[in-house]
């Protein structure tokens, strides 16, 4: 390998890495130890104030290699191509000026969040892309473990597309998620949904985006109301499935999101994502009901039933 083409921008690509690492729960000082250098070389590296010497630039390379899977040749890439091969979340606010992002009623605290809205999630919402029958359309959301000034990186993976962005909270309010398509950068999702308040959470909202159905190009203002329910961190996920915590976000993408029919489908989901508006109501945008979340034995039940299908499908590979 070109050592040179692996050092330019080593320092975006170390702190993407390590970004990813983090959402496995493998920390700096771990990763340090392991190449063998100190807390301040390993923060050197990733401020760009100084790059490794050949000896301790291909032990982080086989570190990365060990523990994400990450292949040798892939440090070699653009630092964009870097992130999405390696599935880094999020936009990262560090390279946006802070008058970009800044909400000035966001919570103070998000801290006190990432607990319960870190980790894996199931979307459901009835899909805008179909346009001649109902079907709902179940995602994958992923949630990063730590936030950078109180936002927190996510990434939705559908049955076509992903997108990457951040949520946030304001003070005594919801939860906003901003997300803009990968690659294409031709659409941002929106979503606006209740803060979690059990365990496991279950997060009730409304979704806006743009859509013109599979058979135009057209793209249109769409909406539909969403419920997320959190399956767990990539440990719990990988203990439940009998994987290893690093093979957890694969398995996912592969076997989470597709659409289904409403009857295959919860009862709770079926009543939490309907966007029906009867003659009778008043011409409102779609409220979502306050009765509409399901109880601990759904909850339970749902997340138990999810789970033993990824699991089912991984046996028929």
């Amino acid at each position: 390998m070109d050592d040179a083409g692996i050092l330019r921008d080593f320092d975006d690509k170390l702190r993407a890495a390590c970004d990813r690492a983090r959402e496995l729960r493998l920390t700096n000082t771990f990763l340090q130890q392991e190449v063998g250098v100190s807390h301040d070389t390993w923060a050197k590296w990733k401020r760009g104030a100084t790059k490794p010497d050949p000896q301790h630039l291909r032990a982080a390379i086989e570190v990365f290699r060990n523990e994400l899977g990450l292949a040798d040749e892939t440090w070699a890439l653009p630092v964009g191509e870097f992130r999405r091969s390696i599935g880094a979340t999020g936009i990262g606010t560090e390279s946006l000026p802070p008058s970009a992002l800044e909400f000035r009623s966001r919570d103070r605290q998000p801290d006190l969040l990432l607990e319960q809205l870190s980790g894996f999630w199931t979307a459901y919402y009835c899909s805008t892309s179909v346009t001649d029958r109902i079907v709902v359309s179940r995602d994958l959301i992923e949630v990063a473990p730590s936030h950078r000034n109180g936002y927190i990186s996510c990434q939705v993976t559908d049955g076509h597309f992903s997108y990457s962005g951040f949520c946030f909270t304001y003070a005594g309010g919801l939860v906003q998620w901003l997300l803009e398509k990968d690659v294409l950068y031709n659409e941002v999702l929106s979503y606006m949904t209740t803060r979690p308040e059990r365990t496991p959470p279950v997060l009730l909202g409304l979704m806006i985006c743009t859509s013109g159905g599979v058979d135009t190009v057209a793209q249109l203002p769409a909406a539909a109301k969403v419920s997320m329910i959190r399956l767990g961190d990539a440990s719990a996920v990988a203990d439940q499935l009998g994987i290893a915590p690093s093979k957890v976000r694969d398995v996912l993408r592969r076997h989470i999101p597709r659409y289904l029919s409403t009857s295959d489908v919860p009862r709770w989901v079926r009543s939490a994502v309907s966007n029906v508006i009867a003659s009778t109501d008043a011409p409102s945008a779609l409220t979502v009901p306050a009765a509409a979340g399901p109880s601990m034995d759904q909850r339970v039940d749902t997340i138990r039933s999810l789970i033993s299908e990824v699991r089912d499908q991984m046996k028929a590979e």
